[in-house]
């Protein structure tokens, strides 16, 4: 749509908005804590909205999941728990560089399964 309203410069747009939104999310796409589709999603609406305004849709859509999951959390009762699990993990990221020694050797065979039967 941009390229067909606005010619060039629409598509500029629409490419950067692409880029920028496939390229923000690939880091968590790699790492499996996203949706392929998800982030399919991300480079649409960066190609209809442009790169500005992208990057004001992700940080909304980041607020208001994340009060989202403030909410089930409080609602299931599991606040403190969860808190505690927060910070285990960041003092273990900070202690060690997130390589825990225990899951080395579970990822080293996660990821020769993967290069043996890619579509896993």
């Amino acid at each position: 749509m941009n390229t067909f309203f606005y010619r060039w410069p629409g598509l500029k747009a629409a490419l950067l908005g692409a880029l920028l939104g496939l390229g923000m999310l690939l880091p968590f796409v790699l790492v499996r804590s996203l949706g392929a589709g998800d982030w399919k999603l991300a480079g649409a609406l960066g190609a209809c909205l442009g790169p500005r305004q992208l990057l004001a849709v992700l940080m909304g859509t980041i607020l208001v999941a994340g009060a989202m999951a403030l909410v089930v959390v409080i609602w299931k009762g599991r606040l403190k728990r969860t808190l505690w699990n927060i910070a285990r993990l960041l003092e273990r990221c900070s202690a060690c560089g997130c390589q825990h020694r225990r899951y080395r050797s579970t990822i080293r065979s996660r990821r020769r399964f993967r290069l043996v039967w890619p579509w896993r």
